[in-house]
C-alpha cells in the first residue's frame, strides 16, 4: 500500500526512453533482492529443525540477510518508479531495521551465547568481513 501510496503522491521526473538507471539497474535490483530473500529464508528454515546457528548460504557472508534483501528490494523500486519521496521513507526505515537488528542480536546472544559470538566474530553484521 505504501508503495502505491508514494507512486501517486511523488512528482516523477521526465521519463527518458531506455534510460538504464530505471529500465535496468532497478528491476535487476529488485530480482536480486527477491532471489537473495528467497535464499535467506530458506536456510532460515534449516535453523528451525537444527535448533542451533546455522551459518551456511547468505548466513555466511551476513548475520542479517532478509534485511539487506528487503532494502536491496525496496532501493530497486525506488530507483524503477523513480520516487524521491520513496527514498525518503527508506531512509526513515534503515535506522529502524538496523535497532531491530541489534535486539534481535541480543535475543540470540542469550540464547545460543558464546557459539553466537563466535559467530559475531567471524560474520559480518550486514557486509562480509572482508569488506569492513
Amino acid at each position: 500500500a505504501t508503495l502505491f501510496f508514494v507512486h501517486f503522491v511523488s512528482k516523477r521526473g521526465p521519463k527518458i526512453e531506455g534510460y538504464i538507471l530505471d529500465n535496468i539497474i532497478g528491476p535487476v535490483m529488485v530480482i536480486g533482492g527477491i532471489a537473495l530473500l528467497i535464499l535467506a529464508f530458506k536456510h532460515t528454515r534449516k535453523t528451525f529443525r537444527v535448533i542451533s546457528v546455522v551459518p551456511s548460504g547468505p548466513y555466511q557472508y551476513s548475520r542479517h540477510p532478509i534485511p539487506i534483501a528487503i532494502n536491496v528490494i525496496l532501493t530497486g523500486l525506488g530507483i524503477f518508479l523513480f520516487s524521491w519521496a520513496w527514498f525518503i521513507i527508506l531512509a526513515i526505515f534503515i535506522p529502524i531495521w538496523y535497532f531491530d537488528c541489534k535486539l534481535e542480536e541480543k535475543y540470540l546472544i542469550n540464547s545460543y551465547g558464546q557459539i553466537y559470538l563466535n559467530y559475531q566474530e567471524t560474520v559480518g553484521m550486514f557486509f562480509p568481513q572482508k569488506w569492513r
